[in-house]
Order: C-alpha cells, then sequence, then structure tokens
C-alpha cells in the first residue's frame, strides 16, 4: 500500500503542475509543496495529509524540494539506500545523457557497509585508482546519487545514516555527507550539498 501511495504522491505532483497550476521543469525540480493524501506518505514528509483541493501543504523549507526528493524515487525496498542506481537514472532519465555499460559483474559487487555509510562504501568500490569503475563512477553517476544521501531508504529526511545488526538492534549513527560535484555538465565542477 505504501508503495502505491509514493506512487500516487509523484503523479499528484505532476497532475497539479500541469493541470492546476500549469508550470515547467523548474518548478518541478524545486517544487517545496507536498501531494501527500495518505497519513502514512504525511508522516514520511513531517506534513498533514493534503485532501486534493486548494494548494497543498508545504514540506518543511529546504529539506525536500523537487520531484527527485519524493519517495517514489527514493524509496529502495532495501535497508541501505541505493545512490549508484539514483545517480545512473537521473544521468539517464532526466539529463538524457548516455552512459557505457558495467564490466561485467559489477552489479554483484558487495557493499560493506560495515563502520562506513552506504556513500563510503560505494566510493570504496567505484572509485579506486586503477579500477574500470572510476572514470564513470566519479564524473558521471556517483556526485548525483550522493546529492540525494540525506533521505533513507525510505525516503525520509536524516542527517545521520542509521546501521543495524543482523537482529534489527542499531548499532551506530554515522553523520551523512551529500556533498558532490554533480556534474550536469561536463565542464561544471560546481559543488553542492
Amino acid at each position: 500500500m505504501l508503495k502505491t501511495n509514493m506512487i500516487n504522491d509523484a503523479v499528484d505532483m505532476f497532475q497539479y503542475y500541469t493541470w492546476d497550476k500549469p508550470a515547467g521543469i523548474k518548478e518541478l525540480l524545486t517544487s517545496e509543496l507536498s501531494f501527500a493524501k495518505t497519513a502514512d506518505m504525511a508522516s514520511l514528509y513531517g506534513v498533514s495529509a493534503w485532501n486534493g483541493q486548494g494548494d497543498p501543504p508545504s514540506l518543511p523549507p529546504g529539506e525536500r524540494p523537487g520531484f527527485l526528493t519524493r519517495a517514489a524515487f527514493l524509496a529502495t525496498g532495501l535497508v541501505n539506500t541505493r545512490p549508484i542506481m539514483k545517480g545512473v537514472y537521473i544521468r539517464q532519465s532526466v539529463l538524457c545523457d548516455a552512459i557505457p555499460p558495467p564490466p561485467p559483474g559489477a552489479g554483484n559487487t558487495p557493499v560493506d557497509t560495515t563502520n562506513r555509510t552506504t556513500r563510503g562504501a560505494v566510493e570504496l568500490i567505484t572509485e579506486q585508482d586503477g579500477t574500470n569503475c572510476k572514470g564513470c563512477h566519479q564524473s558521471l553517476i556517483n556526485g548525483l546519487g550522493f546529492a540525494t544521501e540525506n533521505f533513507d531508504a525510505l525516503g525520509r529526511h536524516r542527517s545521520k545514516e542509521r546501521q543495524f545488526d543482523s537482529a534489527g538492534k542499531q548499532l551506530r549513527e554515522l553523520d551523512i555527507d551529500t556533498r558532490s560535484i554533480p556534474r550536469v555538465f561536463a565542464d561544471d565542477e560546481r559543488e553542492v550539498s
């Protein structure tokens, strides 16, 4: 049910900016309005549910701008986030850039988050000097995905990454680092956070 509600939230956002308050891509990428109509989604976003009438409620300022911060895009169905998959999606589906295919078996590389954040583990695997991975990950993929690491695998806003043992007991909290150079354009070296 939550998955459907996440999808409906994103669809309602696009419908609002298409039919109710026609707008452009800028509004879709920067909107701080919530389109959550159910209690579970409203709770996830920290707002009251929208009844679909009038103006939607505002999200906490600066916390969740645009459609790329909506739970439908961020939720993974796993314990950890997936910055690589988010980076690939943004690069290919939003920016319409091509990414060369990964080397054989690359998707089977385990991500060891023991004593490190998901970002730290991804950097360790994909940004090592002398690997086939570094060229694409450092310049095309990771920066886009790392910029959304302030959301957990359910799409909730966070400032710490919580880690758990196999029994579900919390072991530690690690600081989140969203600083990155997303290289929206090939020669764009601006850092974002």
